[in-house]
């Protein structure tokens, strides 16, 4: 059984979720994941899809990160609280400020996230506060993360 919890006085706590991977591709590690809210799988809490903004019926199943790779049909952890150093930026098609303090919630690119004010529609008002900036959020980089605190229990 992994360590779904690492909590001690003077630490910073960590929470984690095992999921499975139901997408046609793989979870990266840092992506935002959600439990798929989708009609034609059996709802049984543990598959989970990467957060795309434009699927409403997963938004508000979203959990959190991927702790590491996880395989197409494949189990892993999802972090559902606490600090986290990798956390996907979703591209834009303009530069967007993210500053330390702002809450970010799932985008429309798939495992990506973007600052906008939590709601039920957009995460469930669940969230992720942003501890660090990212560099850019502009289509010229491929693949960008930052640090942040994820609240998503």
């Amino acid at each position: 059984m992994p360590n779904l919890g690492v909590f001690g006085q003077g630490a910073a706590a960590k929470l984690y979720l095992p999921v499975k991977c139901v997408d046609a591709s793989s979870h990266t590690t840092g992506y935002l994941v959600g439990i798929c809210g989708a009609a034609s799988l059996s709802f049984d809490g543990n598959q989970a899809v990467m957060m795309d903004s434009d699927v409403a019926r997963d938004l508000p199943g979203f959990i959190g990160v991927a702790a590491a790779d996880i395989a197409v049909n494949g189990y892993g952890l999802v972090q559902c609280f606490g600090l986290n150093a990798s956390i996907h930026v979703s591209q834009q098609a303009t530069s967007i400020t993210i500053n330390i303090g702002d809450p970010c919630v799932p985008a429309k690119e798939p495992g990506g996230c973007i600052s906008v004010v939590p709601t039920y529609l957009l995460s469930g008002f669940k969230y992720i506060m942003a501890s660090g900036t990212p560099n850019t959020t502009s289509l010229a980089i491929s693949a960008n993360y930052m640090a942040g605190l994820i609240r998503c229990f």
